[in-house]
This record gives C-alpha cells, sequence and structure tokens, in this order.
C-alpha cells in the first residue's frame, strides 16, 4: 500500500475546513452579515450602472469576463469622477 504524499494530507487537511486556512475563521459569517449593507449598496449601484445583464453576443467565458472587466472600470472611472478625484 502507498503512502499518502506530503502534498495529498495538506490537500485533505484544507478541504476539510478552508475557511481556516484563508484567516477567516469560524466568525466568516458574522463578517460577511456585518458588511451586507454595503454590499446589497455596491451590487445595487454595479446594476444602476448598466453592469446588469450583458447584451446577446455577450456569452463565451473569454467575452464575459472583458465585458465585466470593461463595466468595472466605466464605473471606476465614474466613480471617480462624481468624487472629484480626477
Amino acid at each position: 500500500m502507498r503512502r499518502n504524499s506530503g502534498e495529498r494530507i495538506r490537500s485533505l487537511d484544507v478541504f476539510a475546513d478552508p475557511l481556516r486556512h484563508c484567516g477567516l475563521g469560524r466568525n466568516f459569517g458574522l463578517i460577511v452579515f456585518g458588511q451586507r449593507r454595503q454590499v446589497e449598496r455596491n451590487f445595487g449601484n454595479a446594476a444602476m450602472d448598466g453592469l446588469g445583464s450583458p447584451p446577446p453576443w455577450v456569452r463565451r467565458p473569454h467575452r464575459v469576463a472583458a465585458w465585466t472587466a470593461a463595466k468595472l472600470a466605466q464605473r471606476m472611472m465614474r466613480q471617480v469622477e462624481i468624487k472629484g478625484l480626477w
């Protein structure tokens, strides 16, 4: 019978409790819940800025990634313009 490699043992350990290895621990849910208003606000702003559903020609993963990146860049530039940082 073969012995497990160190990499396999580590992957099994990480898989058992992945949040602990990210430094988030057991209170991850409470942290996210505490930031819920800001998360909802960000999603609402993104939807209002036109980051809703993509147009019909954006269906392949590479096109979705490029379209989303462009929309987020537009949104960030708009926020910079609104705050007068530009």
